[in-house]
């Protein structure tokens, strides 16, 4: 599956305070509809959302890419707050885009993008769970991004019909 999304994950925050995160003019509805992760990391079908609460952490996943800024701004949206713990990640296997960015405590603590397996943005000290993966030849790719999901979040990702479905409009 080629993924393309970005996706927040907020420890003690709800989905409904992650949508606050969304530009103004981006309207969006439930569908009352539950999808599992393989339709939430996909661009098809479009014009949509995707939320879910699991274990303490809000996910807000955007398949279009039009609610996670490429670098971060820790001073909106609360996400300086303290007590904060934020992850924002990127998979983007069109363009060999992969990447996260970490808030803790309302402090940037890590973030780094590569593209065709090169850094092209990066700040902070690497995460420990950074040292232990290896890249395939062609540079990081989705599995980089879901072991650091996996490290911060304790998220383990499964197909279940867990995610709510907003469509916007």
């Amino acid at each position: 599956m080629g993924w393309n999304t970005t996706a927040i994950f907020a420890a003690g925050w709800t989905t409904d305070r992650l949508l606050e995160l969304a530009p103004d003019d981006l309207r969006h509805r439930p569908t009352g509809e539950l999808v599992g992760l393989d339709e939430a990391g996909a661009a098809f079908p479009g014009g949509r959302l995707y939320l879910r609460e699991h274990a303490g952490w809000a996910q807000l996943w955007d398949p279009e890419l039009r609610v996670m800024p490429f670098a971060p701004d820790p001073g909106r949206d609360g996400l300086a707050a303290p007590g904060t713990r934020v992850l924002g990640v990127i998979f983007a296997s069109v363009s060999s885009t992969y990447g996260f960015w970490y808030v803790e405590d309302g402090k940037l603590v890590r973030q780094i993008v590569f593209q065709d397996g090169e850094p092209v943005q990066e700040d902070g000290e690497p995460l420990p769970v950074e040292s232990g993966i290896e890249f395939p030849d062609w540079g990081p790719d989705e599995d980089f991004v879901f072991a650091v999901i996996r490290a911060v979040t304790g998220f383990e990702p499964d197909d279940e019909p867990r995610y709510a479905v907003h469509e916007v409009a």
